[in-house]
């Protein structure tokens, strides 16, 4: 989701879905977003030039860094200039955030900006004020306006190397020449941020084609792992075809297995909630109740928020839920269908390094037989079924974020809206609608709204 310019944010601490502790004006940048550290009991939160710590108790400020501005030009690595940069021209310039994760396995805050072609700091959790490690490796989007979205989560790439990466999804951007350095999707080793295998045969990357990716851009509005794959729910154009644009945008699915260090498992499935083609995911969150104890048992489920594009558009948002079941079930038979001769194609042409050329296996052969496990063939394709979500609530002001909590055994949905409200509602099974039941008004608009572990929630 791209960052709203915003004259000010306002940020609150709710310790329960009833009371709100304290309120107070942000800084004057704008804030964008925040992690909840359990271990530390506090509150990291960046904005542009700015990441802080605010302690849980009363908000109040713990610690404070300036990441920006700093001198910088787009014409320059994310080492620094040098003089195969043609003597660029910097100039101060400001750090916009574009990611911010808790490693608690190491007690490292990780935030990357938009200096320095993407580049991110370092920071320990315990002592913010001690400063941060830059790391020379272009990860985010280097402007203001393009999307990122990182998270961590596991990888199985082999036997003995199982651990935690960062996995990143990035809008390409135009400004500079180093732009081709950073992938669409990439998984990157905690330590300098690295990609997490980089060889001739196997590299931890996935790009968009070279003879698209100037036009073809990708918003990436949020992302997860379950057991075997990682997700990104993405928005793109319904064609990568030049003077295509006037069909649209459309949201899409895309997954690739957990154990596979070259993205060659790679899919993706259009994911839709209702019946209005025309709107796209502005939001999402995954739910698991098995980890949390207000929860009653069940499986793992993605929320998302459906708006317009166009922000004149006075049509409300749809919220909509996909069991993480129904989601694998229909990778699963999408990718069947390319495998078992009932496509011709995997149909995704604008993504590099293609299977078999782009063509699903034929009756000869390529075929290759009862798969048991996707995660060990190469995929590489657009499936040609969506996943349809019913929605289960709407909302007539434009929700921006979105998370789950459960509450007295029921799931509880919080969205942040543009409209500056934070909406409590109960989620409910589908082909049921939902009555939101708690209302909190702040004068901004939400950009992100997140529970801690000690199922508390904060709004941003």
């Amino acid at each position: 989701m791209r960052l709203l310019p915003l004259v000010a944010a306002l940020l609150l601490f709710v310790r329960t879905l009833a009371d709100t502790v304290r309120t107070f004006p942000a800084p004057s940048p704008p804030l964008a977003r925040f992690v909840y550290s359990p271990d530390t009991d506090s509150i990291f939160v960046a904005g542009t030039n700015v990441l802080m710590e605010l302690r849980t108790s009363d908000l109040s400020t713990a610690a404070r860094v300036e990441t920006g501005p700093r001198l910088d030009s787009p014409a320059c690595h994310a080492s620094g200039c040098s003089s195969a940069d043609g003597n660029a021209s910097r100039t101060l310039t400001d750090n916009v955030n574009k990611a911010l994760v808790l490693d608690r396995s190491t007690g490292v805050v990780v935030a990357c900006g938009s200096l320095f072609q993407g580049s991110c700091q370092k920071f320990s959790a315990g002592d913010l004020s001690s400063g941060g490690e830059w790391l020379s490796q272009p990860v985010a989007a280097n402007d203001a306006e393009s999307s990122t979205f990182a998270f961590i989560g596991p990888q199985r790439y082999n036997r003995w190397g199982h651990g935690d990466v960062l996995y990143v999804g990035t809008t390409f951007t135009h400004a500079g020449d180093y732009r081709h350095d950073v992938p669409a999707l990439s998984s990157r080793n905690l330590n300098d941020l690295s990609f997490a295998e980089y060889s001739f045969s196997k590299q931890s990357l996935l790009r968009i084609d070279v003879k698209y990716r100037d036009r073809f851009l990708v918003d990436y509005v949020f992302g997860f792992n379950s057991t075997e794959h990682v997700y990104f729910v993405v928005v793109q154009k319904k064609s990568h075809v030049a003077g295509d644009e006037e069909k649209g945008y459309i949201t899409r699915l895309a997954r690739a297995c957990i154990t596979d260090p070259n993205f060659d498992t790679y899919a993706e499935v259009t994911i839709q909630c209702g019946d209005n083609a025309d709107h796209v995911a502005k939001a999402a969150t995954i739910f698991d109740p098995n980890v949390e104890p207000n929860s009653s048992a069940g499986e793992p489920v993605l929320f998302a928020a459906f708006s317009s594009r166009d922000e004149s558009d006075s049509s409300p948002s749809l919220v909509c839920s996909y069991p993480l079941s129904k989601i694998e079930r229909l990778f699963e038979e999408n990718i069947h269908h390319c495998f078992n001769g009932s496509m011709t194609s995997r149909n995704l042409d604008y993504v590099s390094g293609p299977i078999l050329e782009g063509k699903c296996p034929d009756n000869g052969r390529d075929r290759a037989g009862n798969i048991v496990d996707f995660c060990y063939v190469g995929i590489k394709l657009s499936g040609r079924h969506p996943i349809q979500g019913f929605p289960f609530w709407q909302s007539d002001d434009h929700v921006l974020t979105l998370d789950a909590s459960g509450y007295s055994g029921k799931v509880v949905i919080i969205a942040g809206t543009q409209g500056g409200r934070v909406i409590l509602a109960e989620a409910t099974d589908e082909e049921k609608v939902a009555e939101p039941f708690r209302s909190l008004e702040t004068r901004s608009p939400v950009l992100q709204v997140r529970k801690n572990l000690n199922y508390s929630l904060e709004c941003l």
